[in-house]
């Protein structure tokens, strides 16, 4: 059984690692990217069953665009965005986009069970 290949979105290196480290024991075969340009990039390539992003990053385009640009490229793909400031989550509403939030800071364990709920580690 393929492993569902997700894309990890963080600036921050240490945070990246974990989520990352995280979400490889729980059985996804996990992708990262420290912007929203290599995100971007990334996302045109086919394959990712979810996105994991920061809402602010640098690059052209911050966390909830970055989740807009999964919609565009699979409207079926979950979006699951990280932040510490849930403020700018409303930005999200009745954008179509498939997912959920987590704020910052949280447990990893509450990220593997979020990510399950969505797509089922390997």
């Amino acid at each position: 059984m393929q492993k569902p290949r997700v894309l990890v979105v963080e600036d921050e290196a240490l945070i990246r690692a974990l989520i990352v480290e995280t979400l490889i024991d729980a059985g996804f075969d996990v992708e990262e990217a420290g912007n929203s340009d290599s995100a971007a990039r990334m996302l045109e390539a086919d394959g990712y069953r979810l996105l994991v992003t920061d809402v602010h990053m640098p690059g052209a385009l911050d966390g909830i665009g970055l989740a807009r640009l999964a919609h565009v490229t699979d409207p079926q793909m979950p979006v699951i965005v990280v932040t510490g400031r849930p403020d700018v989550l409303g930005r999200l509403n009745g954008s179509g986009i498939r997912g959920t939030s987590l704020a910052k800071p949280f447990k990893l364990a509450e990220l593997v069970r979020v990510v399950s709920r969505f797509v089922r580690p390997a």
